[in-house]
């Protein structure tokens, strides 16, 4: 006699050469039928002790059957397991929620006055954002009195923070590259910040100053590139300002042997600075001659380029209109390329990403503050 598990359900059987007895086919019937009444008594009482797996003596196993480990745990256990680990690591984090929050509402009521400022300077800069894009989307429809009185706007607000800073006796040099030493971290992040923010003002007041120009001076496709080319300028700029003010806190906070680790801090920072002012430099670089060669789409071939090409044009399969030699060195027709890049963004014979980054070109400025 065997027995197969699968599931717990178990399957008694008998070889098929001691089912005919004396040769009696009755007797088979008989053992069939007690063996099925026996088989479904077994599976009935397995399917009421689910958690505890049958033990079955070795050697009742045919091979390939699956026998069931008798210590593994479920793996509804091991999740029950996990979850309460959670739970436990929650409570444990929500009893340090009080005293963080006091300490929070303590740091919040010393530095209300920078927070406010802050704060009131953001919403203003997000307001004067705001209304110039809604004026560049117009476009020819704009209108030049508001843009006027933007500017307007910003200058009154920019010579009330000099006043206000001079009044307080703090220095406006970080705009130039210079600042006073031994600050405080407070002290040298209220000073970044509200750099940062004059700095974004002069970046929204130079772009107004290009949308107020007439349209026979400059078309909007060269506008959008000057947009461009004025925020990334403004990026790279804002973003190396902080870098004396950083290289001082970091180097001259420490006297004695303390002063290896200001070096070590120092360049580390400088490290980092540096690829960070090499990752804001090429969209510099890339927007600066976007806007000095003056075609929508790549550059003028030279002659050599457009000797060594085809004759025809790939996407009007006609003689070359004011061709243009895209990034992947394959020329098109000005028209028919511009007409491409509406819907795509490709290079129509080799699929390579060679249309302009369209970022910015609408006129918005950055609101992230260049902390660093």
């Amino acid at each position: 006699m065997s027995s197969n598990t699968a599931e717990h359900e178990v399957r008694l059987e008998i070889p098929e050469d001691d089912l005919i007895i004396n040769n009696e086919p009755r007797y088979q019937q008989i053992i069939n039928n007690v063996l099925a009444q026996t088989n479904q008594s077994i599976n009935t009482f397995l399917e009421q002790q689910p958690s505890s797996p049958p033990h079955i003596s070795p050697g009742t196993f045919n091979r390939g059957d699956n026998i069931p480990a008798e210590n593994s745990p479920p793996e509804d256990q091991n999740d029950d397991q996990y979850i309460i680990i959670w739970i436990t690591i929650l409570k444990t984090l929500i009893q340090y929620v009080p005293i963080v929050l006091i300490l929070l509402l303590k740091c919040t009521f010393e530095n209300f006055k920078i927070i406010v400022e802050v704060l009131l300077l953001h919403a203003i800069t997000w307001y004067l954002n705001l209304k110039y894009k809604g004026e560049v989307a117009k476009k020819a429809k704009r209108s030049k009195a508001r843009l006027v009185i933007l500017l307007l706007y910003i200058l009154a607000v920019v010579h009330f923070l000099v006043i206000y800073l001079i009044g307080e006796t703090t220095q406006l040099g970080l705009l130039l590259y210079y600042s006073e030493t031994n600050l405080t971290l407070s002290q040298l992040l209220y000073q970044v910040i509200l750099t940062d923010c004059i700095l974004k003002l002069f970046t929204i007041f130079s772009k107004i100053c290009i949308t107020i120009l007439p349209l026979k001076w400059m078309h909007f496709k060269q506008r959008s590139r000057t947009y461009a080319f004025i925020e990334n300028l403004s990026q790279f700029y804002r973003c190396s300002v902080p870098f004396q003010i950083w290289l001082d806190h970091f180097f001259f906070a420490y006297s004695g042997w303390k002063t290896l680790f200001g070096a070590l801090f120092s360049a580390l920072y400088i490290g980092y600075k540096g690829f960070d002012l090499n990752r804001k430099s090429k969209p510099v670089i890339k927007c600066f001659l976007a806007l000095y060669r003056n075609v929508n789409h790549g550059r003028s071939p030279t002659e050599q380029e457009l000797g060594s090409s085809e004759k025809q044009c790939p996407i009007c399969h006609d003689d070359f209109t004011d061709p243009v030699i895209l990034e992947c060195s394959h020329i098109f027709c000005e028209s028919c390329v511009t007409t491409w890049f509406v819907n795509e963004q490709t290079c129509p014979l080799c699929r390579a990403k060679v249309a302009e980054n369209p970022t910015w070109q609408c006129g918005s400025t950055s609101l992230f503050y260049q902390i660093y």
